[in-house]
């Protein structure tokens, strides 16, 4: 999947409300396993 196809999947209102949630969120976590984590931790 190249970022053309992508592109055409997003659903920009879908895309405006999760952001609108996370900027009116009063805490946003992370979790993550092995790897993951690190990237978890670092956000």
């Amino acid at each position: 999947m190249n970022n053309c196809v992508t592109l055409h999947l997003l659903n920009d209102t879908a895309l405006e409300q999760a952001v609108k949630a996370l900027q009116e969120a009063n805490r946003i976590e992370f979790y993550g396993n092995g790897g993951s984590g690190i990237i978890a931790t670092d956000a």
